[in-house]
């Protein structure tokens, strides 16, 4: 639906963050808001769909006489849908079920039905209903997976997935992409930094009524805090918690997720259309003595009239 592209931007593209989404610059248009669509960059004999979504904002820009486009990934409907009851005192409820169904169902109220949940085995509403109502359904799954340190993502072809995959190098993890130096290489620019801003050595989960959990431990090897010191992070949910396990296994589970010193890589290279977030990617960078294997935390695509294509990636572990 564009004529003569002038640009095309992704961003949002990160762990953390809901949705992708693809602002794109061009001359013409005969998109709608609200239109299906798929974002498709690269090479001519190499190119690949980047964003599948949805058109929500066609803005005409003056002197120039182009359009920029944003589209957001299908996660945008969970966005956007807000659960409320017809009737306040009976609200959507859900008892004695599974996380992965849970998430299914909530998705699938904001018409979200192409998923693929794995099972984490928690079940919830064993000592009373849970109750979604005045909370976007976005807000509500990210709860679920927060709790749960789990991760929900859109993929390229619109499917929604529910699954435990960590920020970081696990065990199994297999590379499917390098960064390299040199003039056969494909990275521009790189930078490196170790720190420990988002590390947590302790957590407290607030459940409902006076269910209250909490794990701490010392901070990982290389890190030096006073004694008794704690950085601390609360996970509140008395919607969804409702026993002293299920607010200990939160707690247990997210001190593992959290305590830890964040390497950080933020790179420039030659674009590439298979590097999405959440692969594992490894470089070779004997400059700045980095190597192995890295996860990508964040991949942006680019495709400019002065830069050609280019990926700007964050990788972690």
């Amino acid at each position: 639906g564009c004529t003569k592209i002038l640009s095309i931007r992704s961003a949002g593209g990160d762990y953390h963050g809901p949705c992708q989404r693809a602002i794109v610059e061009c001359e013409s248009t005969s998109l709608s808001v609200g239109d299906a669509v798929e974002v498709d960059l690269g090479y001519t004999d190499d190119h690949a769909v980047i964003v599948h979504g949805y058109c929500k904002d066609i803005n005409p820009k003056v002197p120039d006489g182009t359009y920029e486009i944003h589209i957001y990934d299908d996660l945008i409907l969970a966005q956007d849908y807000l659960i409320v009851s017809d009737d306040p005192d009976n609200p959507q409820t859900y008892e004695n079920i599974q996380a992965e169904d849970l998430v299914r169902n909530v998705l699938a109220l904001a018409s979200l039905t192409n998923y693929s949940g794995d099972h984490p085995g928690f079940t919830f509403g064993t000592e009373s209903p849970v109750k979604v109502q005045l909370i976007k359904a976005w807000d509500f799954v990210r709860q679920v997976a927060e709790m749960l340190a789990w991760w929900i993502y859109c993929d390229n072809t619109g499917k929604v997935h529910f699954v435990s995959r960590k920020p970081y190098i696990v065990s199994g993890d297999t590379s499917v992409h390098t960064f390299e130096v040199g003039d056969t290489g494909d990275l521009v620019l790189v930078n490196y930094t170790k720190s420990d801003e988002k590390l947590r050595n302790k957590i407290v989960v607030y459940g409902r009524d006076d269910i209250v959990a909490i794990a701490q431990a010392s901070p990982p090897a290389g890190v030096t805090m006073p004694a008794d010191f704690y950085k601390t992070a609360v996970i509140s949910y008395p919607d969804i918690i409702d026993t002293q396990s299920m607010a200990q296994s939160a707690a247990e589970y997210n001190l593992t997720l959290l305590n830890r010193v964040t390497e950080t890589i933020t790179l420039d290279a030659v674009g590439d259309p298979s590097l999405v977030r959440g692969q594992i990617v490894d470089i070779n960078e004997p400059n700045l003595g980095l190597s192995g294997d890295w996860f990508l935390y964040e991949c942006t695509h680019r495709v400019t009239p002065t830069d050609g294509y280019r990926v700007h990636c964050t990788l972690a572990r």
